[in-house]
């Protein structure tokens, strides 16, 4: 997944399917590295911050989680997915 995240470093369906790989595999730290680089490259992707919401989640990083999670619901506040953001941000 690594190498093929390198070679597609804007494939969002790429890098949010090796994010979830590894959040499976119980490696918050190692999704959030690769998503905040996806981040990086596309700022504007609500699915890549939901994605690295729910990594921060995982690893505990709730401050980060909220931080991510609010960008994404500005940025699809119309959309369906702002709803899973939403719910994100109230886990306990």
């Amino acid at each position: 997944f690594r190498q093929a995240c390198q070679l597609e470093s804007t494939n969002t369906p790429l890098l949010l399917a090796a994010a979830v790989y590894l959040l499976r595999l119980e490696k918050p730290d190692a999704a959030i590295v690769l998503l905040e680089a996806g981040a990086e490259r596309l700022p504007n992707s609500s699915a890549i911050l939901r994605g690295l919401g729910a990594a921060y989640l995982q690893a505990g990083d709730l401050q980060a989680a909220q931080v991510v999670l609010q960008q994404a619901i500005s940025l699809d506040s119309s959309d369906a997915h702002s709803g899973a953001s939403r719910f994100l941000l109230e886990k306990p």
